[in-house]
């Protein structure tokens, strides 16, 4: 599970990573390394900038992986 905060803090199965790219492709490329076909999914804040879902996902790919799951909700208006 990756959860991206409002504040752009990532965390990786419950263990914060960081903000900057760097400390997020690190953490990626590590479980990555350890578990090539492992399934991510994306959990963010309500309030998180699109760009750093964006980040988050270019981060992925980078690493190797192939998919993300991203779960969404509908809502009613």
């Amino acid at each position: 599970l990756i959860n991206v905060k409002k504040d752009d803090t990532v965390f990786l199965n419950g263990k914060q990573i960081g903000k900057s790219r760097d400390e997020i492709r690190r953490a990626l490329e590590t479980l990555y390394i350890d578990s090539p076909e492992a399934f991510l999914r994306l959990k963010v804040d309500a309030k998180t900038k699109y760009s750093s879902i964006v980040k988050i996902l270019s981060e992925t790919v980078r690493a190797g992986f192939k998919s993300v799951d991203l779960p969404s909700t509908n809502r009613e208006r």
